[in-house]
């Protein structure tokens, strides 16, 4: 089991090379908070979401397909 902040999670319109872990999903839900966008993305074949925080110029739709980039050095490991 391992933890992950949603600031550590990036999204993109498409899949780039060494950039660790990379799983396509849809944007099932967002909210504009101000200062960044709360999103919920789920992996295709997924049934959990997963929240992922953005920077306010980093802007998608809802259901639309992203890659959630990962960093595995920003994933702690929980027991």
């Amino acid at each position: 089991l391992y933890s992950l902040r949603p600031q550590a999670i990036r999204l993109a319109q498409g899949r780039r090379e060494g950039t660790g872990i990379a799983v396509e999903a849809v944007v099932s839900g967002r909210s504009y908070l101000g200062e960044y966008w709360d999103y919920q993305a789920r992996p295709l074949g997924g049934s959990q979401a997963l929240r992922v925080s953005t920077g306010p110029n980093t802007v998608f739709e809802a259901d639309s397909r992203v890659w959630l980039e990962i960093d595995p050095a920003a994933m702690v490991r929980v027991e």
